[in-house]
């Protein structure tokens, strides 16, 4: 095999990890999920790079060990350079072992290195604010950029510098300062699994949530 033409070179057992992973995670298939393991803790072993880190810790989140994902995955996060995914990772493995607040830094910090910006992200990012006491951060601000000559996202930033306010600008055109809000249109499937999502809430709209409009044109 490769790894018997190659095996003092790491990126061999990083490769092999992938591969195995993926065909793991794609099948529930846990002689993958075995063979992945073992290919990723023998690459860290040799070379302890953020993404041979990320690769074992998710493997380790997938075999139903969340404080070991969660060590390896902070690990992830802290070599230099670290890969950016290591930090989504990082946040799932948290949430599993109750760290909300770890998972809300890490959430915050995958933004901050990739600068998402996706409708589901950023729910998920008011979650982990949310579950973590952090009120204030979860507060956000969906509006269009201007109409009927008002600026209405430009104003909304400049309140955001003043208190915590996330503004999110439908449509493309979104400010500096401000997130683009690109809602997918809804198939069936997944008009479904929102319907199913808002259920399991705890916490509904009305005490989340205020909608300003003026005269109905907005």
């Amino acid at each position: 095999g490769v790894a018997d033409l190659y095996p003092s070179y790491p990126g061999t057992y990083l490769a092999l990890g992938r591969l195995w992973l993926d065909i793991a995670e794609s099948g529930d298939d846990h002689v993958a999920l075995g063979k992945a393991l073992e290919a990723l803790q023998q690459a860290v072993s040799m070379e302890a790079s953020s993404a041979s880190l990320s690769l074992l810790g998710q493997a380790r989140l997938i075999a139903g060990d969340p404080s070991a994902a969660e060590r390896t995955l902070r690990q992830a996060t802290e070599t230099i350079p670290a890969e950016p995914s290591s930090f989504l990772h990082l946040a799932s493995a948290a949430d599993r072992t109750g760290h909300v607040e770890i998972a809300r830094r890490a959430l915050l910090d995958y933004q901050a290195l990739t600068g998402a910006s996706d409708a589901n992200f950023l729910v998920r990012v008011a979650q982990a604010q949310w579950r973590s006491g952090d009120a204030a951060g979860a507060r956000a601000t969906l509006t269009v950029r201007a109409l009927k000559g008002a600026d209405y996202a430009t104003s909304a930033v400049e309140l955001g510098k003043t208190r915590a306010l996330q503004v999110l600008c439908l449509g493309p055109d979104a400010p500096e300062g401000s997130l683009p809000f690109l809602p997918a249109p809804l198939t069936p499937a997944a008009r479904a699994a929102l319907a199913a999502h808002v259920d399991s809430l705890h916490v509904s709209a009305d005490d989340v949530a205020t909608i300003c409009w003026t005269s109905g044109t907005e």
